[in-house]
């Protein structure tokens, strides 16, 4: 069962998980209000062992309310899927959650931080735990991400072995920030899907990613539109991809004939 708790009170939303209600599975708390809620929901979610899904975009946490949300989360092992998305949780909101992601006890495989403020320099701590965690799917899209927190993400991509899709699109990297990503890229054996659409990224990044994806052998989708890379680049790349990854070839060549679309206009 789903519940929706633009619909009920949020008093009523917490009594069902207090209660562990057997039918709740998800629970979609958009736009709630809860900011004064963290610490109740907090513990409701130490009580509950049924709850999979739980979806708190916009509610104005900030890193106060993260930091209510770490107990909870740390304790429930069942809940696998969680957006926080835009709850400005910054830097402080992201290290409060680094704690819960690498909990033995978490059981949480997918994480929206998206649109959070986390960014510049401020992934690092978060960063340093992400390759011993659980985490299947990490969206860290719209949070002025840098170089500095390219080079963290790199770090742990270098050594994760369960994540497979990572989103840092609609950052702020720039040419050459993508380097110690495709560095990564040579030796991870788990990430399928990549998603760098909508940076400042151009043709050196083009070059940098194809050393890497040479080696690459798990890559099925890489997302490089709204860049500045340029049309013999982006043919390069397919040219690079043809004896790679078919699938990934048919990527480039897609992004190549958008490309050459635009160029003819």
């Amino acid at each position: 069962m789903t519940i929706a708790a633009r619909r009920i009170a949020c008093e009523e939303v917490l009594a069902k998980l207090r209660a562990n209600d057997n039918e709740l599975e998800k629970l979609d708390l958009r736009k709630s209000g809860l900011c004064g809620h963290s610490t109740a929901l907090s513990q409701a979610l130490v009580l509950n062992s049924n709850l999979v899904e739980l979806n708190l975009w916009r509610n104005d946490l900030r890193p106060v309310g993260a930091a209510a949300l770490v107990e909870g989360l740390m304790a429930n092992s069942t809940l696998r899927t969680l957006s926080l998305e835009e709850n400005s949780l910054g830097p402080e909101g992201a290290n409060s959650l680094a704690a819960v992601i690498a909990s033995e006890n978490s059981g949480l495989t997918s994480l929206n931080l998206a649109g959070n403020e986390i960014g510049p320099s401020g992934i690092e701590q978060f960063a340093a735990v992400l390759a011993g965690s659980k985490l299947v799917t990490l969206n860290l899209e719209y949070n002025n991400l840098d170089s500095c927190d390219a080079a963290a993400l790199g770090e742990a991509l270098m050594t994760t072995s369960a994540l497979t899709s990572l989103s840092l699109a609609s950052n702020d990297l720039r040419s050459g920030d993508t380097a110690p990503i495709a560095d990564a890229l040579k030796v991870n054996l788990s990430l399928k899907s990549l998603d760098l659409d909508s940076n400042l990224l151009d043709d050196d990044d083009a070059w940098l990613l194809v050393t890497g994806l040479k080696k690459n052998k798990s890559m099925r989708v890489l997302e490089l539109g709204h860049n500045g890379i340029s049309f013999p680049a982006l043919r390069a790349l397919a040219k690079a991809l043809e004896n790679a990854q078919p699938s990934l070839l048919a990527q480039a060549l897609q992004g190549l004939w958008c490309a050459e679309r635009r160029r003819r206009r």
